[in-house]
């Protein structure tokens, strides 16, 4: 039996889709490559219900399902792109201004990118959801279809690999 929220897909799109946006925009760094998975997430969602188990949070499988169309995403880009002959693009495109950017100065955020552009995709993906969306080690645990401990390895040492390009970046 699928939970009343689920079913019901309006409260499922006001309940969770800035959260999803969020987390789709840290992945892709486009405010309109966000929004077309958002779209798409919500959509794959409402036709897959029935295999909503509910042993995770509604965001967490909602972001799961965001995550996969975003590889999805990211692997048909680099076909056309190889295809075309053209070099590899930039993963972490300007995020806009928001409070946080504006409270940054373009030299330093510029310097973040990189370094954050640098990092393997799972460690950038798990140090921003802990470090820049706040959420428990549990959520992204589900999030990145991995379990408790390896998210915990993975933050750690994403951090360590951070700093120490930070660092030498100075």
């Amino acid at each position: 039996m699928l939970p009343g929220l689920i079913r019901d897909t309006e409260a499922l799109y006001r309940e969770y889709h800035r959260i999803v946006y969020a987390f789709l925009l840290r992945l892709s760094g486009s405010p309109d490559v966000a929004e077309e998975l958002l779209q798409e997430t919500f959509y794959r969602a409402i036709r897959s219900a029935a295999s909503y188990r509910g042993d995770s949070p509604p965001a967490a499988w909602l972001c799961a399902i965001g995550r996969r169309l975003y590889a999805d995403q990211v692997k048909r880009w680099s076909r056309e792109r190889a295809h075309r002959g053209e070099a590899s693009w930039d993963l972490l495109a300007d995020p806009g201004s928001g409070p946080e950017a504006a409270a940054l100065n373009v030299e330093m955020r510029e310097r973040i990118r990189t370094v954050l552009a640098d990092l393997p995709e799972t460690h950038r993906m798990a140090l921003q959801l802990r470090d820049a969306d706040g959420l428990p080690y549990e959520t992204i645990a589900e999030m990145l279809d991995m379990t408790l401990a390896n998210v915990k390895v993975t933050i750690h040492r994403a951090r360590l690999r951070f700093r120490a390009a930070y660092t030498k970046e100075e």
